[in-house]
């Protein structure tokens, strides 16, 4: 195989181990992450959103039947919602993140140099239920 063709195939492979893990009830390796150059693959933010969704159901212990209590979701929608390949839709899974309370953590580079916001820090024209946190604009929900 060309290097050419590792490289078209390096998404399909990382999805394959990552459902390797998730069917395996595994943690996902943090070795290696936000590492950058030519040899590293960008996961798409959907497929975040749903690893998001993953750890968060193992880290409360519960399994697909349990999360689709609170989502009020049937198991087959739930299995949809958590299949990396599936085309859900980013809206769909952020809904239902907001539902049991879990994240979807964004780190982003700093600033370049001379401009941006530190965090915490607002600017009088912020709506009073905004802030920046990791240089990222958050709306804070209700709760806060």
């Amino acid at each position: 195989m060309s290097e050419e063709e590792a490289r078209a195939n390096a998404l399909d492979r990382v999805l394959a181990a990552l459902e390797g893990y998730n069917k395996a009830g595994r943690s996902l390796p943090r070795s290696g992450a936000g590492q950058s150059g030519a040899d590293r693959v960008v996961l798409p933010s959907l497929v975040a959103a749903k690893l998001a969704v993953c750890g968060t159901m193992r880290a409360r212990g519960w399994s697909k039947l349990k999360l689709a209590t609170p989502l009020e979701m049937s198991d087959n929608a739930v299995r949809r919602l958590l299949d990396l390949r599936h085309r859900s839709q980013m809206w769909v899974v952020d809904a239902e993140m907001a539902k049991i309370n879990a994240e979807l953590p964004i780190d982003l580079p700093g600033p370049a140099a001379g401009g941006g916001r530190r965090d915490g820090q607002r600017i009088e024209s912020d709506p009073p239920d905004v802030r920046i946190d990791r240089h990222v604009l958050v709306r804070r929900p209700n709760s806060w």
